[in-house]
């Protein structure tokens, strides 16, 4: 359960809150104040919030440069010193840049012109040891409304009556509180004097240059049945405004507010703060230091069931899983035993590592035009293509070289048999189709160990390393020739070796291979 005190220049009324749900109101004028501490004295443990809407309240807009953390505290710090010196309720935020050319922070300064109205009531509240979560702003809290309604964008005047003897004004610029006042009227309102009020804070805004002249204004007025009955009108003597009316009963179904209580905006106010996560403006450290002490002592008796808790659940673990704990230690043996198996094949594949990154590095030293490679997607396939070479052991990359030819047509079959005698691969099976506008030969000669492989072993080989080739997307043809050391012949690989394999052998492979436009 939670309690709100709202305070205006005339009473201070309490409702007391159930989620969302009012269960009770009560209204104390100034001279009610034995009645009011009854009521406290009830109350005091339920955690209270305080909200303040009176006239002796400023808002003000200034400018800040935008600097470093600790610097902009000093300058806020100052900005609150020259605009409410010596006053104790005062507070400000960063609520945007400015449009300037030095691009300043926007502070939004609000401070107590007189802090007679909020320290009459805060002392009883003191008195009496309330807890107190905090001291809040109207005004900074109206934005709930705009939230509430989804209203974000262009300028919105929000008009609301809390008090007999006021109404207040606040300017929103997408949905940030740039300007807040109070404008003194009677229960019987007129109409006239409105307007003008209303044009009163237009003007002003305009002269402050924080709006234009050509800006308009919604005006969202938050009314009662009666006040929507006294505006009556108001549309034709404000044609430059657009002007909508939401009634309280409307924002009582919008919040989801359960009560068989009337509703007013002091409640509507009071149930969006409760729903919000606001941080405390005007509350002073000893005003709330009954609340912190009543968190504090909360967490403390957390902690202490937490601890208990644990406590009795490592002891039973000690005492029960001993058994456990033996054998999980016979088990972390074994698992060290395995552990060196595996680092042992570790450091037997790592030794391997220093050929094979030769071999990519080759890939790298025999590029003669990087940039050209990575722009036409090349430098992508000789990476895959190094892959498949790390894969077979028995492969070793000797030598690179590639080549680029420009604008192979797809269509003409003669283009394509041109191109093959330029890159000496003819007798490869070649589709014309594959063959894209920016093509690549790229031919490489690698060291063929065949002397721990029979014929059959060694054909296998060679014939999974070609398949593999094959299988590269951005590879669209394999022409493959075997140099035989040993009797320095040249063949066709194909199908079984004749001979016996006891030497190395040189394979040279010429690959037809996409530019990055054929990819895909």
């Amino acid at each position: 359960m939670r309690q709100v005190f709202f305070i205006t220049d005339d009473r201070m009324t309490v409702m007391l809150w159930q989620g969302l749900h009012l269960v009770s109101r009560y209204a104390f004028e100034d001279d009610q104040l034995a009645e009011l501490s009854e009521y406290l004295e009830s109350s005091k443990e339920i955690t209270a919030s305080v909200v303040i809407d009176v006239l002796e309240e400023e808002i003000t807009l200034t400018s800040i440069p935008h600097v470093s953390a600790r610097e902009r505290k000093f300058l806020i710090d100052r900005a609150l010193t020259r605009l409410h010196r010596g006053t104790e309720f005062a507070t400000a935020n960063i609520v945007g840049r400015d449009n300037n050319r030095r691009r300043d922070d926007r502070l939004l300064v609000s401070g107590m012109t007189s802090s007679r109205p909020l320290l009459k009531w805060l002392d009883l509240l003191n008195q009496h040891s309330v807890h107190i979560k905090g001291v809040y702003s109207l005004p900074l809290i109206s934005g709930h409304v705009l939230k509430a309604l989804k209203i974000s964008k262009g300028l919105t005047l929000l008009v609301s009556r809390q008090s007999r003897n006021f109404i207040r004004q606040s300017i929103f610029k997408d949905g940030r509180l740039i300007y807040s006042r109070n404008i003194p009227s009677s229960q019987n309102l007129n109409i006239k004097m409105f307007s003008a009020d209303l044009k009163k804070t237009k003007k002003y805004l305009e002269n402050q240059k924080l709006v234009n002249a050509e800006d308009r204004v919604d005006v969202l007025v938050l009314a009662s049945n009666r006040f929507f009955t006294q505006l009556e009108g108001l549309d034709e003597l404000l044609p430059d405004m657009n002007i909508s009316y939401v009634r309280h009963d409307s924002m009582k179904s919008t919040l989801g507010i359960k009560s068989d209580l009337s509703i007013s905006g002091q409640e509507v106010f009071s149930s969006l703060l409760l729903g919000s996560m606001t941080k405390n403006h005007y509350g002073r450290e000893n005003d709330l230091a009954c609340y912190n002490r009543k968190i504090r002592e909360k967490w403390i008796n957390y902690s202490s069931v937490l601890a208990a808790v644990l406590l009795i659940f490592v002891t039973a673990v000690f005492y029960i899983d001993i058994n456990v704990i033996e054998q999980k230690v016979d088990g972390v043996e074994e698992q060290l035993k395995i552990l060196k198996l595996h680092n042992d094949r570790l450091e037997n594949n790592l030794s391997k590592l220093p050929a094979k990154a030769e071999q990519m590095k080759l890939f790298v030293n025999n590029i003669d035009d990087i940039e050209q490679a990575a722009r036409s997607g090349l430098d992508s396939s000789l990476i895959v293509i190094s892959q498949v070479l790390s894969a077979y052991e028995n492969i070793s990359l000797q030598s690179l070289s590639w080549s680029v030819n420009e604008a192979v047509q797809k269509s003409k079959s003669k283009a394509v048999a041109a191109n093959r005698r330029k890159n000496k691969v003819a007798g490869s099976k070649i589709n014309p189709q594959s063959i894209a506008k920016v093509s690549h030969v790229v031919e490489l000669t690698a060291s063929v160990n065949l002397a721990v492989n029979t014929n059959e072993q060694s054909a296998e080989l060679l014939n999974n390393f070609i398949t593999a080739i094959k299988n590269i997307k951005s590879v669209h043809a394999v022409n493959v020739t075997k140099h035989a050391i040993k009797s320095g012949s040249t063949e066709t690989m194909t199908g079984v070796l004749s001979g016996k394999a006891n030497d190395k052998s040189e394979l040279s492979l010429t690959l037809i291979i996409g530019g990055a436009d054929n990819e895909g």
